[in-house]
């Protein structure tokens, strides 16, 4: 409501308006800026300091993509590289409207996925498992651990996404070859899905392992019945 009633109504680069926006960036370490954009595409409000100088890292097609869209819901970008910074993110937008339903602009706000990507790196999932954040079609905004080229796993991992959704499937991503145990979750009410997978190799040394341990200890025990009713 802030956004729509002040960042668009208020005169270009409101100070007060950047105050606002930045107070929206506290305690989400992940967001990296807030703008927003006119009808036209234009940035007219931004949370960055360097207000003169910011720019959105979005195509004229991609702004013309969203504002075309009337579900009012979130838009998720793919990798945009802002320049200034340098650094890599992704946009998570929505469409404003007037009150008589017009089209009015966007709102846009930039994410770190290196944040991402710090945070999968604490979770053990082997030497060949990986994790990835994902737009629904795909593409992948974050893969832990990276590799030179996500791209070629797009047709693949949007099939996983359709097939494996809170199941796990057998699937080799392209870029690896990996024969991986993958299971796929949606977040939340994003149009995201996160996928963890686990290489079927370490998978089945695992699961033999276990078997080993419950056989020896199975062993051990049938031996004790074994010698009590000897004595």
């Amino acid at each position: 409501a802030f956004v729509t009633t002040q960042g668009i109504s208020s005169a270009p680069f409101d100070p007060a308006v950047a105050g606002q926006l930045r107070q929206l960036l506290i305690g989400a370490p992940q967001m990296v800026a807030i703008s927003v954009l006119d009808a036209s595409g234009r940035v007219i409000q931004d949370s960055r300091a360097d207000q003169a100088a910011a720019s959105t890292p979005l195509t004229q097609a991609e702004i013309e993509r969203l504002r075309a869209d009337r579900s009012g819901a979130l838009q998720i970008s793919g990798l945009l590289r802002i320049e200034a910074a340098p650094k890599d993110v992704f946009a998570v937008s929505r469409t404003l409207t007037t009150v008589a339903g017009k089209p009015a602009g966007l709102v846009v706000a930039y994410v770190d996925p290196a944040y991402f990507a710090a945070l999968y790196r604490q979770i053990g999932v082997g030497a060949d498992g990986t994790i990835m954040l994902l737009r629904n079609d795909g593409t992948a905004l974050v893969r832990q651990p990276a590799v030179a080229d996500s791209a070629v796993d797009t047709a693949v991992v949007a099939r996983l996404i359709a097939i494996s959704r809170d199941r796990p499937v057998m699937s080799a991503l392209p870029s690896d070859g990996v024969a991986r145990i993958v299971s796929t979750h949606t977040v939340g009410e994003f149009p995201l899905a996160i996928a963890v997978g686990i290489s079927r190799a370490e998978a089945l040394a695992a699961w033999r392992g276990d078997v080993l341990a419950t056989c020896s200890t199975s062993a051990l025990i049938m031996g004790a019945c074994y010698l009590a009713f000897r004595l």
